[in-house]
Order: structure tokens, then sequence, then C-alpha cells
């Protein structure tokens, strides 16, 4: 390297998908932004339904209503944040790998949330099945 380079930075170009994978990454942010606003209906209609039961008495099954309402607006709402990343992907020059990583950040909250609740569903599962069981044989 000589004089003339000192100071000069190199940029490292940026891989930009090909029309077919950019057709590709087009057709799952269309899904995925139907899917990600059905969640959010489902999760509100679902908070509704908790609201009717709490209002007949029924405490766990509301509040179990409430996190699966509260959860599946979550999960809609990152599903279609990481549904615009993948369609903005077609549509810009030289971000196309920090789109991506941005779409894939937001897929990992999705099941960072989801293996949570379905831990502690799980959860609730064996000590339900626990108490069932030592109430039995008592």
């Amino acid at each position: 390297m000589g004089d003339a380079d000192a100071g000069v930075e190199t940029v490292k170009p940026q891989y930009e998908f090909d029309d077919a994978e950019n057709l590709l990454f087009d057709e799952l942010a269309k899904v995925m932004r139907l899917v990600g606003a059905l969640l959010i209906v489902v999760g509100v209609v679902t908070l509704g339904l908790a609201a009717l039961l709490l209002l007949k008495g029924s405490i766990t099954t509301a509040f179990a209503s409430v996190v699966q309402g509260i959860s599946s607006i979550v999960i809609g709402g990152w599903t279609r944040s990481a549904a615009s990343s993948f369609a903005r992907i077609s549509t810009t020059e030289g971000n196309d790998i920090p789109l991506v990583l941005g779409a894939v950040s937001d897929l990992r909250k999705i099941y960072g949330l989801q293996k949570l609740v379905l831990l502690i569903s799980l959860g609730v599962i064996v000590l339900g099945v626990a108490m069932v069981f030592f109430a039995a044989i008592q």
C-alpha cells in the first residue's frame, strides 16, 4: 500500500439478492403480513373473550385468555415487523444483509416468547397432573 492509499477507507460491497430471490422475499412478506394481522385480530378477540370470562367469574380461564391474547398481539406485531424487513429487501439496494438480519432478529423474538409460553404451559400441565395424581392416591 502506498502513501496515496493512507486514510482512504475501502467499502466492502454488500450482497444483493437477484430477482428470483427478491420475489421469494416478497411472497414471504405478503404471507407474513397477513398472518401477523390475523394474529393481532385473534389476540384482540381473545382479550374480549377474557373480559366475558371474567364477568362470568372464571378467573383462571380469563387469566389464561389474557396471556394468550397478549402473546398473539405481540407475536403478530413482531411478525409484521419481520415482514416489513423482508419486503424492503427487494426495494432497496445495499441493505439486503442488514434487512435479513433485522427480520431474523424479529423472528428470534417470536420464538423466544413462544418458548417461554410453552415452557410455562408445560409446567402448569405437569403441576396439574401431579396434583390430580397425589389427590387420587390419598
